[in-house]
């Protein structure tokens, strides 16, 4: 029986710790959603009062978004609730098993955020100390430090003495025994930005002993078999995890650190360069290969939002509604769009219930349960589907992205029929979008049993729903633009008629009716196939430098996917677990020339054309 706090009701536990336990939940009156850490009244004595009054401080005292916020606190006899907010996606430690390790722009995006929520930390100078990837949540793609029930509010000597946190997170001084300062942190910050990283904790020992022992003599290891990470992030990374604290970088340094502006300098270079080598006639192109780069993998509409200013801009470049600059300047990835610190919300110090005393406060009538019951699994079916029917409408979006970036990848791989692979593809990924866009406008009903989305009448009210539909449309126009843009170089070269593929032109250029969509798959197969071959005997050619070589094997694996598109990018495994497209790019490029070639011939059997 769901137990119910004044207007919130307690659905089911989702964690324990040492001193209570956390329950997902939900505000009876207005629907939210909540996690709701219970904890017994008699605990709270002694450290364990200071600790979660400390905790409660710093909750209210910081507005931030990258902080998690607490909502409410209620009291009964028996035991005190933080309601808090909730976090959708669970926490870091959960997505690292997931995923293993992070790609370096996944990985510095956190870390800007986690920096962001530490600027609020440090302005109140509130020192954390137990600071690692369990306590680092996500809700919709935007990170949450939480837990801050071992933080400390540092007086003016601005120092520690007590051990606390988890050891494979703390700082050297800290494991030592020895008085430390809210540089601490900065290195905890750093052995999580470190397993983000590399997958693998800073210290790898099995017991507290020898741990001790290795802080003694240790020296920060950069991984560099099967890792490729940039000197601005490597920099960062011995900067925060420096031995002495006297020598660690300052909060200052690090807030103001180069690493806080890498990604968004390093779009914008992008950009101003495709800009820079970009004429009057192809503009549209260049614009739409650049966007179709930047936004390969979208796994949120957030990833897509903090893109949102620089994106527009280029859609506009493509639409012919804007004018080229030379430079473009304005903010090219935007974490931070709502206000950070806002004003603080009042949480009153609750007078106590009696709901824990009185059994009928503590325990619903059967009626009521019964409503509540069935409003916590309406409430919790509709939280899923939404994350279902949105993953999966992003999924179908990414692989048309794959057939993007793969034109665009043929397109600068100069043999015979590598415009011709480009062509076909943008047509089937213009195709596949077309369809998606139909599905989202008009619900197909077959097409929805076929993309698996449910609850179609509930979901289109959403606001997720508005905003997807939204984004499927306007990117619509960037793949168009791309595909016409090929188009129109066929047109001007004559490049159609080749005996080797049969009315080229008629297929890969029309409007696909029913059976024109059959015979454009046919095509699609033999262009790919074909150029498949070609890549394959290039890489025998002479002269070639590896990096060429493994460039084209890369190149001739992709082509293999675009062949066995569904197959490779099914949208759950057999374990269940949602297609990692990133994961999936990251494994590619990091693989030598041999593993490559033994990839590429492995996959080369499933293909009955070839």
């Amino acid at each position: 029986m769901p137990k119910k706090i004044e207007n919130f009701v307690m659905e089911y536990k989702i964690g324990a710790g040492q001193y209570g336990e956390v329950y997902k939940g939900y505000d009876k009156e207005t629907g939210q959603e909540v996690a709701i850490k219970s904890m017994p009244r008699s605990l709270f004595q002694g450290k364990f009062k200071e600790l979660f009054e400390n905790e409660v401080r710093a909750l209210k005292t910081c507005k931030n978004i990258n902080i998690i916020k607490m909502i409410d606190i209620k009291r009964t006899s028996h035991n005190i609730y933080m309601i808090l907010e909730y976090c959708n996606e669970g926490d870091l430690k959960d997505y690292l098993k997931l995923k293993g390790k992070l790609s370096e722009d996944e990985a510095v995006d956190f870390l800007i955020q986690i920096l962001n929520a530490f600027k609020t930390l440090v302005k109140y100078n509130i020192m954390h100390r137990d600071f690692k990837p369990a306590n680092v949540l996500k809700h919709n793609g935007i990170i949450k430090v939480a837990d801050f029930g071992f933080c400390k509010l540092l007086g003016e000597e601005g120092k520690a003495m007590t051990m606390l946190g988890s050891p494979l997170n703390m700082a050297p001084e800290v494991l030592l025994g020895k008085t430390y300062d809210s540089k601490a942190d900065i290195w905890s910050i750093g052995s999580v930005f470190y397993e983000l990283l590399f997958g693998t904790p800073v210290y790898n020992v099995s017991d507290i002993k020898e741990l001790v022992k290795l802080v003694h003599t240790y020296e920060i290891e950069i991984p560099k078999k099967g890792h490729t990470v940039s000197k601005v992030v490597e920099q960062v990374l011995r900067e925060m995890l420096t031995m002495d604290p006297e020598k660690r970088i300052t909060w200052g340094e690090l807030f103001g650190h180069k690493i806080n502006t890498y990604r968004d300098e390093k779009l914008k270079k992008d950009l101003n360069t495709s800009l820079n080598n970009s004429s009057k006639q192809n503009l549209r192109e260049n614009m739409s290969k650049f966007y179709i780069s930047t936004n390969r993998v979208v796994q949120h509409m957030q990833d897509y939002n903090k893109k949102s200013q620089i994106n527009e801009y280029t859609r506009q470049l493509v639409k012919g509604t804007a004018s080229k600059s030379l430079v473009y300047d304005g903010p090219a990835i935007q974490y931070f769009q709502d206000n950070d610190e806002k004003e603080e919300t009042k949480i009153e110090d609750p007078k106590d219930s009696n709901s824990d005393a009185n059994s009928n406060n503590d325990a619903m009538s059967d009626l009521e349960s019964s409503k509540v019951s069935t409003g916590t699994a309406l409430l919790e079916n509709r939280t899923k589907m939404i994350q279902k029917n949105s993953d999966r409408t992003l999924h179908e979006r990414n692989k048309c992205a794959f057939l993007g970036s793969l034109a665009d990848e043929s397109s600068t791989v100069n043999l015979k029929l590598s415009e011709h692979a480009a062509l076909v593809l943008m047509k089937k990924c213009n195709y596949m979008v077309d369809i998606l866009k139909r599905v989202l406008q008009k619900g197909d009903k077959l097409l929805l049993k076929v993309y698996s989305l449910e609850q179609w009448e509930t979901w289109i009210q959403t606001k997720e729903f508005e905003n997807i539909l939204k984004y499927i449309t306007e990117e619509e126009e960037i793949f168009q633009a791309y595909y016409s843009s090929i188009v129109e170089k066929f047109e001007e070269k004559d490049k159609y008629d080749l005996d080797l593929i049969p009315k080229f032109k008629e297929i890969a250029t029309s409007e696909l009716d029913k059976e024109k969509q059959l015979q454009f798959e046919e095509v699609y197969v033999k262009v790919l196939t074909k150029y498949l071959g070609d890549v394959l005997n290039e890489t025998n050619s002479p002269g070639r430098t590896p990096e060429d070589l493994r460039l084209l094997w890369q190149h001739a694996d992709n082509l293999i996917t675009a062949l066995l598109l569904e197959e490779t990018f099914a949208f759950k495994d057999e374990l269940d677990r949602q297609f990692n497209f990133t994961k999936f790019y990251e494994e590619l490029q990091t693989l030598d020339i041999d593993l490559l070639k033994k990839r590429v011939n492995q996959r080369l059997g499933k293909l009955k054309v070839l």
